[in-house]
């Protein structure tokens, strides 16, 4: 049972959709081959168009986008925490938050090792 004071957090869609949305940019982004189009249109645009840096920038952007999808991938509501059951007071394992991604919840049951 999730208590009242969670429902929200466990019914919210944002942070899956959130995933869908920057994993679709990032697949726009590579799909574009955007970094190599920049890099092959540098010596027709000049210097001012500062293709390599562009470049660079695109590339980061996507690994950032990309770690980004992964962290809030990893850290949706999974469960209820099983060590205070949901009430989220001072308990270490759920970061008195009263819920647990699934990475916790298995670290929690011995089921994995730790990696935040």
């Amino acid at each position: 049972m999730i208590p009242s004071h969670l429902r929200d957090i466990a019914a919210d869609p944002w942070m899956r959709d959130a995933v869908d949305v920057l994993t679709g940019v990032i697949g726009t982004l590579s799909q574009m081959r955007l970094a190599r189009t920049i890099r092959g249109k540098g010596p027709a645009y000049g210097a001012w168009f500062m293709s390599e840096e562009n470049a660079t920038r695109v590339e980061d952007a996507i690994d950032n986008l990309d770690v980004l999808a992964a962290q809030l991938d990893k850290r949706q509501f999974h469960v209820v925490c099983p060590a205070c059951e949901g009430a989220g007071k001072n308990c270490d394992d759920c970061h008195n938050s009263g819920w647990m991604p699934e990475y916790a919840y298995k670290l929690y049951r011995g089921e994995a090792q730790s990696n935040g």
